[in-house]
């Protein structure tokens, strides 16, 4: 499988609201916005969510700012801290 060299904000112009170019970037996009949504919902900040995921605060910040490409386990873990699904099947489509 083919590694990314940009990082998702390289291929969603306008970060994170633009239009990606790439799969890969619509799903970093979308985990990136959910995770920005849940964090204002539940007047959690970055921290928060990684002390109850097990991450680093940075890794929360990377992710939500697209600088890295989150891996599995990571995501796992959010979405377990946050009791959610991040990338609900009905919003990976293309619009």
């Amino acid at each position: 499988m083919p590694r990314h060299r940009d990082a998702p904000r390289d291929v969603v112009a306008d970060w994170p609201a633009g239009a990606p170019t790439s799969l890969g970037g619509r799903y970093a996009q979308l985990v990136a916005i959910t995770i920005a949504t849940e964090l204002d919902r539940r007047q959690w900040s970055q921290r928060e969510l990684a002390r109850r995921a097990g991450v680093s605060h940075v890794t929360i910040a990377n992710i939500t700012s697209g600088r890295n490409w989150p891996d599995i386990e990571t995501l796992a873990r959010i979405e377990d801290a946050l009791e959610r699904v991040l990338l609900p099947a009905d919003r990976l489509h293309r619009t």
